[in-house]
């Protein structure tokens, strides 16, 4: 597998106040046909600033997009490409490593078990399966099949290789795989009529930030329970979210393309409910911002370990 640099932090928003971690050490792996890339593919936040610049009536976004790409997260949101390691720590079971909010912050279910920390990532829609039947592996065997709900995007120059190499480094990995067709990155559901399964605990490592911390000391929100709810809106209202959403689920795109008190001077998710919701598929090539959890699973022999993103919700900026 190769290894991708990093990239450069886009001098528009980077901020040597609040330099982030030191994540130089983990490798992020790419696999797929990302080596077909096109340079024009390669958005910078500034190519995305300048070309919100040309219309007045895009201008004012230029701001908010500053603030989604450094804004710090509150609560179970963390933004990946700015956050410290320590507002997030993994947990290790046999077949995969999920990431959770430390129990010391008190984010707590009602079980007392620690909550599935909520990532954001801003991008523009490349392709969209959220609404009908969804996205079809196989489309040569109709009746077999595994069908899911996903997304695709282009994301940021110098903004996701550090969000990658963050989950990495929570997750106590050096070397990190991840999908990356066509400089795409895939956000989805589990697939349809997907069987729960229960995840049995490993030693747990001492190494990081935060230690990994074992199953057996927080098992509910991570076995991909059957009765999980199929409205996400209470989970986002709750922020408690499941490791994954069912392909039954609706995934819940917010309306944001005016100017409101929710993405005003602050970025506040806990408020999106304020926001209308968008009822038709993502047109492509539109701005946005993809909440999603994520999980790693564990690598074999010489792989390394490949990172799964699991969509949550998409906050609609600018409808191409």
């Amino acid at each position: 597998m190769f290894t991708r640099p990093h990239g450069i932090v886009d001098p528009w928003v980077d901020d040597p106040t609040r330099p982030g971690p030191d994540l130089s050490y983990v490798n992020i792996m790419p696999y797929g046909n990302w080596m077909l890339e096109s340079e024009q593919l390669k958005l910078t936040p500034s190519m995305c600033r300048d070309a919100l610049s040309r219309n007045r009536q895009t201008k004012w976004l230029i701001r908010r997009l500053r603030l989604l790409i450094i804004t710090l997260g509150r609560g179970c949101m963390i933004n990946p490409s700015r956050d410290s390691l320590g507002r997030v720590q993994g947990l290790a079971c046999q077949h995969a490593t999920y990431f959770v909010m430390p129990i010391s912050t008190g984010l707590l279910r009602a079980d007392g078990t620690p909550k599935v920390a909520c990532f954001t990532m801003v991008g523009y829609v490349a392709e969209s399966w959220l609404l009908g039947k969804g996205f079809r592996h196989r489309v040569d065997v109709p009746n077999s099949a595994k069908v899911d709900r996903r997304l695709r995007i282009y994301p940021l120059e110098g903004e996701y290789q550090r969000a990658i190499a963050y989950l990495g480094a929570a997750a106590h990995e050096q070397n990190i795989a991840f999908g990356f067709n066509g400089t795409t990155l895939t956000f989805m559901t589990r697939t349809k009529d997907e069987i729960a399964r229960q995840f049995v605990t490993t030693q747990p490592t001492s190494s990081g930030a935060l230690p990994l911390i074992s199953v057996h000391q927080t098992p509910g929100p991570y076995q991909l329970e059957d009765d999980e709810r199929y409205n996400n809106l209470k989970h986002i209202e709750e922020m408690d979210f499941p490791v994954a959403l069912k392909y039954e689920s609706k995934v819940p795109i917010f309306d944001a393309r005016r100017q409101s008190t929710v993405f005003g001077d602050a970025i506040l998710w806990e408020q999106m409910l304020q926001l209308p919701l968008w009822e038709k598929e993502l047109p492509i090539g539109s701005l946005v911002t993809v909440g999603y959890t994520a999980f790693t699973t564990n690598g074999v022999e010489t792989q390394p370990s490949n990172l799964i993103f699991p969509i949550q919700f998409v906050v609609l900026h600018l409808a191409h």
